[in-house]
């Protein structure tokens, strides 16, 4: 599979393990979202707090279940704690630091959430990036962003 579409494919299934949830203890996760929107912690905090496991272990169990490849497993898995993944690494980061992007840009990302995810240092580390390299990378997601949404509008 190419890369962008390996990539596109990552970015996408990255939060299934949150509609399993929604789907299957719907009450306990519309608490998580509340607590998360109206208190400190993150999404996945919340998560772990109430219910003792987070949509990211659930989404590499359906992933795992569902017999997907290793690297879309573990980028499910570790798409807000790259530094953990063992196998993909950079493929992990690359999800990572999309998903801190696009959330960053404040069109999209997980409605259950108001904090910005964090960037994961090592992320960065992992695929080279300079900091002085990100407000450039952020211009062109915010572009695209742009784009997407033009598109989006107007058809």
């Amino acid at each position: 599979m190419p890369a962008a579409e390996q990539f596109f494919i990552a970015g996408l299934l990255q939060n299934i393990g949150s509609l399993v949830m929604y789907q299957i203890v719907p009450e306990l996760a519309k608490e998580t979202i509340t607590s998360s929107l109206f208190g400190s912690e993150t999404l996945e905090e919340s998560e772990q707090r109430l219910l003792g496991f987070d949509h990211t272990q659930v989404g590499e169990a359906l992933a795992k279940s569902s017999r997907l490849p290793a690297a879309l497993t573990e980028t499910i898995r570790h798409n807000h704690t790259p530094s953990q993944a063992e196998l993909f690494p950079i493929e992990t980061a690359i999800v990572h630091l999309s998903d801190v992007m696009v959330t960053a840009a404040g069109v999209f990302g997980h409605p259950g959430d108001r904090h910005r995810p964090r960037l994961d240092p090592p992320a960065s580390n992992e695929l080279k990036l300079d900091e002085q390299q990100l407000p450039d990378i952020m211009q062109q997601v915010n572009d695209k962003v742009d784009d997407l949404t033009s598109v989006l509008t107007t058809a």
